[in-house]
Parts: structure tokens; C-alpha cells; sequence
């Protein structure tokens, strides 16, 4: 720390890339950050440099990204909170073709114990529909359903999901999609800043097959 609001972040990882981060937050004024980091790979001589500038107030969002050896690629977004409601949007511009990439929009509201969304996302091919609900304290229930216009067949892929505290130390999870993929999964805290996780995807319509996947990971937290 070098200043008030200034963070300089090193890494070095074991696939030898170097990579370096500079945050500068709420110095200019109150809810600015700007931000900048880039690794290289000293092996393969390859590097990315990204730069971002955020601002964020109680009902308003917004964030400007620049890929600089990516085009440069321009990203932007937006959100609006106006009560309970939620409108955003994205684009993405190619500086070097000069041309509008992508671009998205969501429309979504929040009350105390529930949540709708709608998305129109890879330049409104995609659409999206979710839904969330606080049951009680120990239940969360959830859906979600997806319709790609522009894929082969067309279909609306559906999947609904919920979780499940046991304790204030353990909780499961389960979701389904009309697939038939059944996804399972327990946490617990083994102590403080340590949790496992174990986890499977199951296809129900494939049972006898070589379909499913298990999964274990521990992490520590500080």
C-alpha cells in the first residue's frame, strides 16, 4: 500500500507467468476505481494488459474495460436500480474491425425473499429466464430456463435446482435439467477457513453407462 486507495498485487505462478495488478479506489472520489493488470509468460513470449475504470453508486453501476492487445476490445456495462427493479445492458467494441462485437440486456426485480430475471444476451440470440426463492432459512429453490435461437434444434433448456442447510456448518445441494442430468452435492466446515466438498453428475438416462462424474475438493480459506 502506497497511498491512500493505491494496491500494487505481484504473482508468480508455477507455469512461470508473471503478472502484476494496480487498483486505485475512491481516491479520485467516492465509488471510482480504476484498475490495471497484465501477465507475461517469459516461455511462450505471449501477454495480455487489461484496464478498467468502475464507478459505483447506491442504484447505479457502471464499468469500462479495454483489452489493449485484444483488438483493443472495449467492453462496457451498465446497471440502474430504481426499487426493487433492475435494468442493465452491455457492448463490446472492436477497435481495430471498428465494429460492435456483442451486446446484451437484463431486466430483473428483487424482493425480500425471491428474485425473477430476464437476459437477452450474444447479441439478443440467447434469451434467458431465472427465477429464486428463499423458502425459509434452511431452503433456497431455484430455476432457470435458456432458448438459443440460433441453435439446431431450437429447444428451451430447462433446469431447477435447490439447496438445503443442514446446520449452520453443512449444507446440500441438488439440480436437475430435462436432460436428465442429476447433479448432487454436500459441504461441510471442518473447522474455521477449512470446508469439503463432494460432489457428482449423475445421467439418469444413461445409468448403466460410463456417463457420471465425481468430484472432491478441500478449501482453505484465511
Amino acid at each position: 500500500m502506497f497511498c491512500e486507495g493505491l494496491t500494487l498485487s505481484e504473482t508468480w505462478t508455477s507455469a512461470n507467468t508473471i503478472g502484476a495488478e494496480v487498483e486505485l479506489a475512491d481516491s479520485l472520489t467516492k465509488g471510482l476505481k480504476l484498475g490495471l493488470n497484465g501477465n507475461f509468460s517469459p516461455a511462450t513470449a505471449s501477454k495480455n494488459a487489461k484496464a478498467s475504470v468502475e464507478y459505483k453508486q447506491e442504484h447505479l453501476f457502471t464499468n469500462l474495460g479495454v483489452d489493449v492487445f485484444k483488438g483493443p476490445f472495449v467492453t462496457a456495462d451498465a446497471s440502474i436500480g430504481v426499487e426493487d427493479v433492475v435494468v442493465g445492458g452491455e457492448v463490446g467494441y472492436n477497435v481495430k474491425d471498428g465494429k460492435v462485437a456483442k451486446y446484451g440486456a437484463v431486466l430483473g426485480y428483487t424482493a425480500s425473499d425471491f428474485a425473477v430475471a430476464v437476459h437477452a444476451l450474444s447479441n439478443f440470440n440467447t434469451f434467458s429466464a431465472s427465477y429464486f426463492h428463499r423458502v425459509n432459512g434452511d431452503l433456497d429453490v431455484g430455476g432457470r430456463a435458456v432458448w438459443d435461437r440460433k441453435s439446431a434444434n431450437a429447444t428451451v433448456a430447462l433446469e431447477a435446482g435447490a439447496k438445503y442447510s443442514l446446520d449452520q456448518d453443512a449444507f446440500v445441494k441438488a439440480k436437475v435439467n430435462n436432460a436428465g442430468v442429476l447433479g448432487l452435492g454436500f459441504t461441510q466446515a471442518l473447522r474455521q477457513g477449512i470446508k469439503v466438498s463432494l460432489g457428482g453428475s449423475f445421467d439418469t438416462a444413461r445409468l448403466n453407462e460410463n456417463a457420471h462424474k465425481l468430484g472432491l475438493s478441500l478449501t482453505f480459506e484465511a
